[in-house]
């Protein structure tokens, strides 16, 4: 269970942590495939689930040989995305409530996402919680992926905590390493692209998001 009195401001990832946008992610290389009448196999699909949208990209046109530039490609992938954080994608269960109780004990929080600005702008304005964060940072404007531990530092820093007192809400694993290897406290969160690992990933992290609590 998360201990509010252990950490003094929140980093939270927002793709699969903050709003249930996993099962839409891993079915965008198959609408992007689809329609060139390919797919992906298991271990394709196991790779791109750990991946930044850029990342994902130069992996399936190096893999499938594709003609397309990546800005083509990019650009029909946002145009997936803007339809599904417009229309479809809703919070993760309990996350507003929890983010309330922060806001009253007057905990700094933002969001560092994989995800584009503007889609996180739109989405989390949509769904009535981008109040609660001061800024959004993308890794694309780091220019390092999450792999890395820069954009977790460049949050603590703008909220003027030290990463020993700030709290990382996260659904990938090896995301949340790179956070643990700049000394960030780290919460494990559940998710649909994390269950054969969750077991793993809570014993490595200080605790659990405490919105998926069976006792909160």
């Amino acid at each position: 269970m998360t201990d509010e009195n252990s950490f003094s401001a929140c980093i939270f990832d927002m793709d699969g942590t903050l709003i249930d946008s996993m099962p839409y992610w891993l079915s965008l290389p198959e609408e992007l495939l689809g329609a060139r009448g390919l797919s992906l196999n298991g271990e394709d699909k196991r790779a791109i689930w750990s991946m930044s949208i850029p990342e994902a990209l130069v992996f399936i046109k190096e893999r499938f040989s594709l003609e397309e530039s990546l800005e083509k490609l990019n650009g029909e992938l946002k145009a997936y995305i803007d339809t599904i954080y417009s229309q479809r994608v809703g919070l993760k269960d309990g996350v507003k409530d929890y983010l309330e109780e922060l806001k009253k004990k007057d905990i700094p929080m933002c969001v560092a996402t994989a995800s584009d600005r503007e889609c996180a702008e739109r989405v989390l304005e949509r769904l009535g919680v981008r109040q609660y964060f001061s800024f959004i940072i993308t890794d694309g404007e780091v220019g390092k992926s999450k792999h890395e531990p820069d954009i977790y530092l460049i949050c603590a820093e703008k909220m003027g905590v030290p990463p020993s007192k700030t709290a990382v809400f996260e659904d990938s694993f090896s995301y949340a390493r790179a956070a643990r290897s700049a000394g960030f406290q780290i919460y494990a969160v559940e998710d649909v692209t994390n269950k054969k690992e969750y077991g793993e990933f809570c014993d490595f992290a200080d605790g659990r998001a405490r919105w998926q609590d069976e006792d909160r």
